[in-house]
């Protein structure tokens, strides 16, 4: 073991694409981890989303291990967090090394050296390599400080020096995905030893062929769309499964099918090689994916029917809006009757859709949330949170840089963007919606556990040779789906209901929302009861193997 002693940070995310429970890893900071220890080297993963550690207690854990660097990837949402985590060391052991990567540090990465001197380095870019030819250099330089000439050698590097900071030629994209090691997974060790479950985070892909302008991705990958081969994505599947026994996955690519012909061969390949190695019959599995909407056509529907074969049952599309203003100001390149044909499909193959949306963006008006509520009830999924998405602008994306050039950014700098409304009532009506759906948000999130269990219930319900637990859970999975119709349309009514009475420029009674919530909850109360009871009885959700 190499004396050099690392330990990378996955801070408190509060705002999560996807309401599912089980998130407990990072995928980036794991393949960068991954490869430093394959190196030799002494490598922590804290991950304090999953271990609910506060500042103050990791300060402390870093310092009593003896920790000679540290990496983080924040974001804007939570790079305060890591400032303070940074200062906090430095200030207990100035010679610590401080690091951080991402896309955040990547698009900011010359304004934080500027303002921040207690952060050394900064990996631009993919973190794999640059992070471990910097670890090596410090290792090979006894722990202190390299010299400028060795630092100004690594590509894909930023970094002050002496007070003067300097940005290194950008580093290549890794070409080839399978030469990097599988990412470390001991997020899923400690999960295993406090006898909870986990949807373990895969990556098949980097980048996407989408150019979004509200989107990080195709300028943090040179708007260049690279696959792993299907062989060593289910070489990792399979090892996942044998070493932990968890058999429901969460892909974090951004766009899981490349462009055309492409991408359509490649989503075909993995389901060839899971069916080849028999795993989907082995193993219940399931998968979170996202996919953008235009891959859901005729053309591709030969591959599409095959999803549930192999457990592609939870789709992620960003659709954003159903507004054609709003389309074209995110240039997402798509349309709503593509939508409208991707849901169709979908619902076809019995596919759960999950969506994304950003209702909320400085040009937003009353029409087009009349336009999103409306596709987002008719979408069929009972979560109120849909209606609360607001734009978060990212540093490096185009949008970023309308608003900029438009004035429309109150604050812009790489701890805080914010924005402002073009029309005060509906700057109101978010700030209502907000403060109202962080006290209700608990409910949305629990809601979102039944309808997980429901999918997935309802996906091994063929498997089932009980009589008597398929009488119940037929019984289960009527009661779920009459509930989520109503309160979907719940959901709906009292979005609208709020919509016009901001429009209206008038504030909401006092009891409006209470009505609300009592309503909810008499829908909500009974299925949430009896899915706690079942997933107890048949372990869903915890059993790789449900019977």
């Amino acid at each position: 073991m190499k004396k050099l002693k690392c330990s990378l940070l996955f801070l408190y995310n509060p705002k999560k694409i996807s309401p599912q429970p089980y998130y407990t890893e990072s995928l980036g900071i794991q393949y960068v981890g991954s490869m430093i220890r394959k190196a030799g080297f002494d490598v922590k993963i804290i991950n304090l989303d999953f271990e609910k550690l506060n500042l103050e207690e990791i300060i402390k854990y870093i310092l009593k291990n003896r920790i000679d660097l540290v990496g983080i990837a924040p974001s804007y949402i939570n790079m305060k967090d890591a400032l303070i985590i940074i200062d906090g060391l430095k200030k207990k052991k100035s010679d610590i090394f401080t690091c951080l990567g991402g896309h955040h540090a990547t698009f900011c990465c010359d304004e934080i050296l500027k303002n921040e001197d207690k952060i050394d380095f900064i990996i631009r870019g993919e973190g794999e390599y640059t992070f471990l030819e910097l670890v090596e250099l410090i290792e090979s330089r006894n722990g202190i400080m390299p010299p400028l000439n060795l630092l100004k050698n690594i590509n894909g590097l930023s970094f002050r020096f002496y007070g003067e900071i300097y940005h290194n030629h950008k580093r290549d994209l890794i070409l080839n995905l399978d030469e990097l090691p599988f990412p470390i997974r001991d997020s899923l060790e400690k999960v295993i030893e406090k006898g909870q479950h986990a949807m373990p985070l895969l990556c098949t892909s980097r980048g996407c062929h989408g150019n979004c302008s509200f989107c990080s991705t195709p300028e943090f990958f040179n708007r260049k769309w690279r696959a792993r081969s299907s062989y060593n994505v289910v070489n990792e599947i399979q090892d996942v499964i044998e070493k932990f026994g968890f058999t429901q996955f969460y892909l974090t690519d951004d766009q899981f099918a490349g462009k055309g012909k492409t991408g359509k061969a490649y989503v075909e390949s993995v389901i060839r090689e899971i069916k080849k190695r028999n795993l989907h019959e082995k193993y219940n599995l399931y998968f979170f994916i996202m996919i953008r909407a235009d891959f859901f056509c005729e053309e591709n529907e030969d591959v599409i029917k095959q999803f549930p074969d192999v457990g592609f049952l939870d789709i992620f599309i960003g659709f954003e809006s159903a507004s054609s203003m709003q389309l074209n100001l995110y240039k997402k390149g798509l349309t709503e009757p593509q939508y409208q044909k991707a849901i169709e499909i979908l619902r076809k193959y019995d596919i759960l859709i999950e969506g994304g949306f950003i209702i909320f963006n400085p040009y937003t008006d009353f029409s087009t949330l009349r336009e999103d509520a409306i596709f987002i009830k008719n979408l069929e999924i009972p979560l109120f949170g849909y209606y609360t998405k607001e734009l978060m602008v990212l540093p490096g994306t185009r949008l970023y840089k309308k608003l900029l050039d438009e004035k429309l950014l109150v604050y812009h700098n790489y701890k805080r963007i914010e924005f402002k409304y073009l029309d005060i009532r509906i700057e109101k009506l978010f700030q209502y919606i907000s403060k109202f759906f962080a006290t209700f948000e608990k409910f949305d999130n629990k809601l979102f556990e039944v309808i997980d269990f429901h999918t997935k219930l309802k996906a091994a319900y063929k498997k089932i040779l009980n009589q008597n637990n398929r009488e119940e859970i037929s019984s289960f999975l009527r009661k779920t789906e009459k509930a989520f119709k109503e309160i979907t349309s719940l959901n709906f009514l009292f979005f609208i209901k709020i919509l016009e009475i901001f429009e209206m420029d008038k504030n909401p009674s006092v009891d409006l929302q209470k009505k609300f919530r009592n309503k909810y909850l008499q829908l909500f109360q009974p299925i949430y009861n009896e899915y706690q009871r079942l997933n107890r009885d048949l372990e869903i959700i915890r059993s790789p193997n449900y019977f």
